[in-house]
């Protein structure tokens, strides 16, 4: 195989750039187009040279051949799918390795992705309706029945598919939805220990289980939860928790409920409804616990029942705060101890200030991470959590503790999710009246800006060491893809550097909010 000449006018070649393989033969099969881009990978529709039937042919992109961790998937992938016959599953024909490249033989299927069905759908004329154009609600049912069916394959044959998403699902002209990924497969009974501080899936759509690293929790619930929350995707029409920051959106999966807007309960079943409700429960206990479970409801549907009006006649579904996030491991406090005189200083200072007190419900949210607000919150009584980017940090029931300072007194973003345990009540003080009780009470000043610092200086240090390391990994990796090929890159280091690189996600700051 050769690649083609290079324009010396032109932009430089790197390893993100492929060869140009159409009109080449790889696997015995002759590629008929320049390839679609994946996750992992290109995809290109080929064809046997003595004639038969269209099929796909997906290649692993070459810089990820360098993980052995990625190759081993990549390569299991196409296992499964070689072994796997179900109607709703993509067909796998072979695996294999030629010049390099790693690719799948896999039956071609003639449709689009459910992600390519939202961007067309919603790029169409609206109707004049209220909502937006989106799928038919008929053939999103079609699409919870097959996947359904599928989950229960999976379930049965001892498989956690943990990335369950509208691009991995692509619905065929014969209109069959079909799962075109087996990337992210893990065993049920024994799943790959090197994975255990590896997050798998796709933030809009895991389960608060995946969003908080737990992956010792993580099972065929997970899926359920996946497919809940792409289904909800569809009949939205938008990503059920559209923040960008993909931190905050972690966090989101384990405090907040999507919404469901109302043009949803105007076109879809009651049944469908509280099917997907009972799909997107945060705690894995209140959901469909098998996939047989949920397939038995799904054909059970009463298509003719609007949800609205079911929907306000009954509650079918728990929706209170009855998840409790769980790190891996006992959350330690994140906050400063401060001596009970100086907590009860600033609750005696808070309570003759007058200052208004709000009472908060279990699972109600007082600020979020990167939230821009800066009000002040003293803890009177009950109980809260701080968490960050899904995972729990600290749990704290002390009188007198404060949350919020930072942003008050430095005009920083807040740093981590703060949420009520229990229905709890607080002082609550604008930033102005924040600065006014400290120009009031100079040991309280001096006090918080004691704690404030030992936190900035702590940082520092973290920040500095953290610095340090990620310019050792830089010098290091550029060292290992300045060679010639991928394929002589020493698999040891690689494996130390992505260990490093884990380590260093993992001490992701510690401080307060």
């Amino acid at each position: 195989m050769t690649h083609s000449p290079h324009n010396a006018a032109g932009p430089p070649a790197s390893r993100e750039h492929w060869p140009r393989l159409s009109g080449c033969v790889l696997g015995g099969y002759l590629l008929l187009d320049d390839g679609l881009p994946g996750g992992q990978g290109r995809y290109y529709k080929a064809r046997d040279p003595l004639g038969g039937p269209a099929v796909g042919v997906k290649v692993l992109q070459p810089r990820l051949a360098a993980s052995a961790e990625l190759l081993r998937r990549f390569k299991r992938e196409g296992a499964l799918l070689k072994e796997f016959e179900h109607p709703h599953i993509v067909k796998g024909f072979d695996v294999g390795t030629q010049a390099g490249l790693h690719f799948i033989v896999m039956e071609h299927l003639d449709g689009r992705t459910l992600s390519q069905m939202m961007r067309l759908a919603m790029g169409r004329p609206d109707d004049g309706s209220s909502h937006p154009a989106l799928l038919p609600p008929e053939r999103v049912y079609a699409i919870l029945e097959h996947m359904a069916r599928a989950l229960t394959f999976f379930h049965e044959a001892g498989y956690v598919h943990r990335d369950i998403k509208p691009s991995n699902i692509v619905w065929t002209s014969e209109g069959a939805a079909k799962l075109i990924d087996l990337g992210t497969f893990w065993d049920e009974i024994e799943p790959n220990l090197a994975e255990n501080d590896v997050v798998m899936g796709t933030i809009q759509y895991m389960s608060p289980e995946q969003a908080a690293g737990d992956n010792e929790k993580i099972d065929h619930r997970s899926d359920i939860y996946n497919l809940g929350m792409t289904l909800l995707h569809l009949m939205t029409g938008h990503r059920p928790f559209p923040d960008a920051e993909p931190a905050l959106v972690l966090t989101k999966q384990l405090t907040d409920e999507p919404e469901m807007d109302d043009h949803v309960l105007e076109r879809y079943c009651a049944d469908a409804v509280f099917i997907v409700r009972k799909m997107i429960e945060k705690h894995p206990d209140m959901r469909f616990q098998t996939p047989a479970e949920l397939l038995r409801d799904v054909l059970d549907m009463d298509l003719d029942k609007p949800a609205r009006q079911k929907h306000q006649q009954t509650t079918v579904v728990h929706r209170g705060p009855l998840f409790e996030p769980e790190g891996t491991g006992e959350a330690t406090s994140i906050l400063l101890k401060s001596d009970q005189p100086v907590q009860g200083a600033l609750l005696a200072a808070v309570r003759s200030g007058r200052y208004p007190q709000s009472a908060f419900e279990m699972g109600q949210v007082l600020f979020y991470e990167l939230d821009e607000s800066d009000d002040v919150y003293v803890m009177l009584s009950g109980e809260v959590e701080v968490l960050r980017r899904g995972r729990l940090l600290a749990r704290n029931r002390d009188a007198g503790v404060v949350y919020g300072e930072m942003a008050a007194l430095l005009g920083n973003v807040r740093s981590a999710t703060v949420r009520c345990r229990t229905t709890s009540e607080f002082a609550v003080l604008s930033r102005h009246q924040y600065l006014k009780l400290l120009k009031e009470h100079p040991d309280l000043a001096i006090n918080a800006a004691q704690q404030i610092g030992a936190r900035l200086t702590r940082t520092n240090a973290k920040l500095v060491e953290s610095m340090t390391r990620l310019g050792t990994l830089e010098k290091r990796i550029k060292r290992l893809f300045a060679r010639e090929s991928a394929e002589e890159m020493d698999a040891v280091r690689l494996a130390d550097i992505r260990a490093d690189l884990l380590e260093l996600i993992a001490e992701d700051g510690d401080e307060g909010a």
